[in-house]
């Protein structure tokens, strides 16, 4: 499954075709970037926001949301925090087995059992593959993003583990101050690995998380992004490129031309987060209803959904690229308090 955003659709009537599952939120990676800005409110102490303090969701419960979510979805992305550390992880994969959903795994691949949890996913089915986070080509840049000394070596020596045991493993990467220029070694590792694809995200921060927490984030300046991206889109056109290379998260064509595309979260895509709420995207703490207590389809014509599949800046319709865009990142439109993505500039003609 490529990447963490779905690509641009303009047409939800049919309904969501993938949902995202955070089982919980406990990890034992300490990422200041961390998409479950939704319920952590400390990163450094994985603490919760207030309003979050409930226990989430056992493996019963989540077998009543995989009860209730809609024929339309086939396939599944379990994330976290990280999703492996759920005491009900096993049966809640098995539980996706046996309804005949696909389904991939978002992990840091620091596995308490890994053999055990290999030998699981392995007899499963419909389990797709991991989707495993490595921020940097070395120790330093990526344990420098997670906060834990010797999570490079750990996640290395588990990927190197799941490729052996012959399970697909596509590497996702969020583009750092300290890991930018390091984009050709992190392909070069994921090809003589044989990792079937890599994925690079922009760093979604807002202004208050930067403030927050300071000196462990360390977002790339926008020149540093810019030759990212160029970098990226150069070793994607190399004729003897052997692995896939994408993009996650929505980055503008008004910004820089690539090949990224827009996101269709809130339209062919959903998240339920670890206590049942279902929020349009990973990376926005909006909760359209609970599917605990209210029907899907309730919530998924609900007037807060509706207001966020409309959010683009009306300059966008005239531009070009609005086919390809979208208008950018709604995530980060709403999180700036505002309806274009920070990154925007002016429309293409």
């Amino acid at each position: 499954m490529p990447g963490d955003c779905p690509s641009i659709t303009l047409n939800s009537a049919a309904g969501p075709s993938l949902a995202y599952l955070e089982l919980t939120p406990a990890c034992n990676n300490r990422c200041p970037g961390c998409i479950n800005e939704s319920f952590i409110a400390d990163f450094q102490t994985r603490e919760l926001k207030v309003g979050f303090h409930g226990i989430p969701l056992s493996g019963e419960s989540w077998h009543s949301i995989l009860e209730r979510l809609p024929h339309s979805i086939n396939s599944i992305a379990i994330s976290g925090g990280e999703p492996t550390l759920h005491p009900n992880f096993a049966a809640i994969a098995g539980d996706l087995d046996r309804r005949g959903l696909n389904f991939v795994v978002f992990t840091n691949a620091r596995w308490r059992a890994p053999s055990q949890l290999i030998n699981t996913l392995i007899k499963l089915p419909r389990f797709q593959g991991f989707l495993i986070s490595l921020h940097g080509a070395t120790a330093e840049s990526h344990d420098m993003f997670t906060g834990v000394v010797g999570s490079y070596t750990e996640t290395l020596r588990n990927i190197r583990r799941a490729i052996d045991s012959g399970l697909a493993v596509t590497l996702s990467s969020v583009i750092t101050r300290s890991n930018w220029s390091e984009i050709p070694n992190l392909i070069e590792l994921a090809t003589d690995w044989g990792v079937r694809e890599i994925i690079f995200n922009r760093y979604l921060l807002t202004p208050d998380r930067i403030e927050m927490f300071g000196p462990f984030v360390q977002p790339p300046t926008l020149s540093q992004l810019r030759s990212a991206v160029q970098n990226i889109q150069s070793l994607q056109e190399l004729p003897n490129q052997r692995i896939h290379i994408g993009y996650g998260p929505c980055i503008p064509q008004c910004f820089i031309s690539s090949s990224s595309e827009g996101c269709s979260a809130g339209q062919a895509s959903l998240v339920v987060d670890p206590w049942g709420n279902i929020k349009p995207c990973l990376h926005t703490d909006l909760l359209c209803g609970n599917l605990l207590e209210s029907e899907f389809d309730i919530i998924w014509q609900a007037q807060s959904l509706r207001d966020w599949r409309g959010i683009f800046d009306n300059s966008c319709s005239s531009c070009s690229a609005f086919g390809k865009c979208g208008g950018g990142c709604r995530a980060m439109a709403v999180a700036a308090k505002t309806d274009r993505d920070p990154l925007m500039t002016i429309p293409l003609t």
